[in-house]
């Protein structure tokens, strides 16, 4: 240890091997111990994941190792077009997001704010806020930038008076692609804030709770079949980097390995919570602090990968907005007719062939014997 205070404790460590390791600090009688606080990088801090060459698919900057796309494109490489036609919806009451491909025939994608929790050092929840009563501030326009800002303000917490916590919700617009005089959302970015939270312990931690509301499962039956989620993992620490729900379009959802922990960046673990039929919970893990900051991103690209997604897993198009397309049972019912169909035509020719034959040879050997 080479020195401490009441803020801040500096100790020098030897070599470690990269990714998670274990945590144990004991002051005075408190002891605390984790595998998931403490994560080991090489230098750089973070290494490039900018695609081939660092190029970004050309479709962006590769900066700090990540890519930052130009408008219509995004991915992780921005290697995918932004989504023509899709609506992204936001309302007054809360800073619950719509997100609607043009040609589905599947439920919206809905992403909220579901709560704000305290966790101890066995990361189970000790204290949870609902995130369900806000008040919204006068939407800006930044036409400069062409973003419009809704700033969500939580309603005051009995038990903890000085809390603040707010949701700023920026719409990233830009002229639609086929119309210049008409501009759409392609991204949007919920930058959460807490201040002034009361911990319950010195060792405990802050988690923000997102709401989706469908399983991350891939479906392979049902009106759903062919919705295909996946995710993207830090290899060093297992930490959630995105998700893509796979629908006729796709929702890319962009979790940060950054935030913000009293002005100064820090790391965020990024998770998984739980996943059923009708929802999924996402966490965004934050060290204590008393101002925090977070900022996840969503966008709707472009999936050409959807009708694969279908016939792979035997989905049958539902006769709604234009689906023509036949699954993989349906291409084996249609292969069957179609066999025996050209089956039946090529014993009939044979058939036919043979009479043939038999009636020339007839013919052939009456002439031979010629008239008695």
């Amino acid at each position: 240890m080479t020195s401490i205070s009441s803020e801040m404790i500096t100790c020098s460590i030897g070599n470690l091997t990269k990714g998670y390791a274990k945590l144990k600090v004991t002051i005075d009688t408190n002891t605390y111990f984790s595998n998931n606080t403490l994560a080991i990088y090489n230098s750089p801090l973070l290494s490039n994941n900018c695609g081939y060459q660092d190029a970004c698919s050309s479709h962006g900057q590769c900066v700090n190792g990540r890519c930052q796309c130009d408008r219509y494109w995004g991915g992780v490489h921005c290697e995918v077009h932004t989504a023509t036609g899709a609506l992204i919806n936001n309302v007054d009451t809360t800073p619950k997001t719509t997100f609607q491909s043009a040609d589905s025939h599947f439920l919206p994608n809905v992403i909220d704010i579901f709560a704000i929790q305290e966790l101890d050092i066995d990361q189970r929840v000790v204290k949870s806020v609902p995130t369900t009563a806000w008040t919204m501030s006068q939407p800006t326009n930044d036409k400069v930038n062409n973003i419009t800002s809704r700033l969500y303000t939580l309603a005051k917490v009995d038990a903890q008076p000085t809390l603040i916590i707010t949701v700023l919700v920026q719409d990233l617009l830009f002229p639609d692609s086929n119309n210049s005089t008409i501009m759409i959302t392609t991204d949007v970015v919920m930058n959460v804030s807490i201040q002034g939270w009361t911990y319950q312990s010195n060792m405990n931690t802050l988690r923000v709770v997102l709401f989706k509301n469908a399983s991350t499962t891939t479906v392979t039956t049902g009106p759903n079949c062919g919705r295909v989620f996946l995710f993207g993992w830090d290899s060093i620490d297992n930490n959630m980097q995105y998700f893509r729900d796979t629908d006729y379009d796709q929702l890319f959802a962009t979790f940060p390995t950054f935030g913000l922990s009293d002005g100064l960046p820090t790391f965020t673990r990024n998770e998984l919570i739980s996943s059923s039929t009708n929802q999924s919970l996402f966490g965004i893990n934050l060290p204590q602090c008393q101002q925090c900051s977070v900022s996840p991103s969503f966008s709707v690209l472009d999936s050409p990968d959807s009708r694969n997604n279908r016939l792979q897993y035997g989905c049958e198009g539902n006769g709604t907005k234009g689906d023509s397309r036949i699954g993989v049972s349906g291409i084996v019912a249609i292969a069957v007719v179609c066999g025996a169909v050209l089956l039946a035509i090529i014993i009939t020719i044979i058939v036919l062939v043979v009479r043939r034959v038999r009636r020339s040879r007839r013919e052939e050997s009456g002439n031979k014997m010629g008239p008695l």
